[in-house]
């Protein structure tokens, strides 16, 4: 089940209502190995690069750019996201998704991690901290609106270190009913 944070919500509503709301211009996309506890913030999600130390390691698996349109001038190599269309047979629902393929090369993790979810984000990184009442990695508190849409796979993925992963066209979709 996919989600989307507050204020992406909101900017959603507020367009339905004919009020303006800003695009988001920079967005990055990660796999996250849990995901989120709600909608407002999000929070609880961990991404798959992250180990569950005292402190966290560091070794955070990098998000990778996805472009907001075709006018960012990406070079063949790199992804965006493709025009809005509908999704499937269901024309109330529209959507976006990757263009290109998104791949992550030969990852170096501390630990196999299995993968549950795919997050879109704001922001290039995100700081973690161990909570011991929780007994794992947290995403600090400043930090957790950079996490604006998530959606869980259709299937958990188990990543070994040294593996490469690939999203395909079309594979990574945001949508909106």
């Amino acid at each position: 089940m996919g989600g989307k944070s507050h204020t992406v919500s909101n900017a959603a509503l507020n367009r339905l209502k004919n009020i303006s709301a800003s695009a988001i211009s920079l967005t990055y996309v990660n796999l996250l190995r849990v995901g989120p506890t709600t909608n407002d913030g999000p929070t609880g999600w961990v991404e798959w690069g992250v180990v569950d130390s005292d402190p966290p390691a560091t070794g955070i698996v990098p998000r990778i750019r996805v472009y907001a349109d075709a006018g960012s001038a990406p070079t063949a190599s790199d992804p965006y996201w493709s025009s809005t269309g509908t999704d499937g047979s269901d024309e109330n629902k529209r959507e976006i998704h990757n263009i290109n393929g998104v791949r992550w090369s030969a990852v170096a993790l501390a630990e196999t991690t299995t993968v549950l979810a795919v997050g879109v984000f704001q922001t290039a990184s995100s700081t973690y901290e161990y909570d011991a009442v929780a007994e794992k990695a947290q995403v600090v508190e400043a930090d957790r609106s950079d996490l604006v849409y998530w959606n869980t796979l259709d299937s958990a993925k188990i990543i070994a270190s040294g593996e490469t992963v690939v999203f395909l066209t079309s594979k990574i979709k945001v949508t909106e009913q």
